[in-house]
């Protein structure tokens, strides 16, 4: 099974996949790929297109080499996030066409973190713009619609969500 908790910057996707490991035996993270390459690109970098095809690309081909496994797979943001962001930083959404070259199997179940109640934090790395914010979640909603899936909208606090989610996962996958 194959999950994705997605949604906009600084709205607890990766604080709620990190307690989602804690709470689920037998689960495997797999975190968002601008992360790992957050310190290498400049800020006016996150618009070209080539980095957010190499970003999809990676984020498609992770999953695959994950797929393979009997344990819960969890995405941190997913294809919804790099889409939403492609059409919003380089006005282009070419990079759908990649999901079905590159055979990208759909998440079972796709939740997305609701941001209005989280603060923004402002660490240097990540973007602050809030018109940007709202957005960019308006962006992953109708890439969520368009791929064919419907959200698990998350509210409350990390506990909340992690119970939310628990709800929502077969019985044999939360013990």
């Amino acid at each position: 099974m194959k999950i994705v908790i997605t949604g906009t910057y600084c709205s607890g996707k990766t604080t709620l996949c990190y307690d989602l490991i804690q709470a689920i035996p037998n689960c495997k993270l797999l975190l968002e790929e601008a992360r790992e390459i957050s310190d290498l690109i400049p800020p006016d970098g996150w618009s070209l297109p080539a980095i957010r095809e190499y970003l999809l690309v990676r984020q498609i081909l992770n999953e695959k080499r994950n797929e393979k496994d009997d344990k819960l797979l969890i995405c941190d943001n997913g294809v919804h996030g790099n889409l939403a962001h492609d059409s919003l930083l380089t006005k282009e959404v070419n990079n759908i066409l990649l999901l079905d070259q590159l055979d990208h199997i759909n998440y079972d179940l796709v939740f997305f973190c609701d941001h209005h109640e989280v603060a923004i934090e402002q660490d240097g790395v990540r973007l602050v713009d809030p018109f940007l914010r709202e957005r960019a979640a308006e962006e992953i909603l109708k890439f969520i619609e368009l791929l064919g899936s419907k959200p698990i909208i998350l509210f409350g606090d990390r506990e909340q969500r992690v119970r939310a989610v628990l709800r929502h996962l077969p019985f044999n996958m939360t013990n």
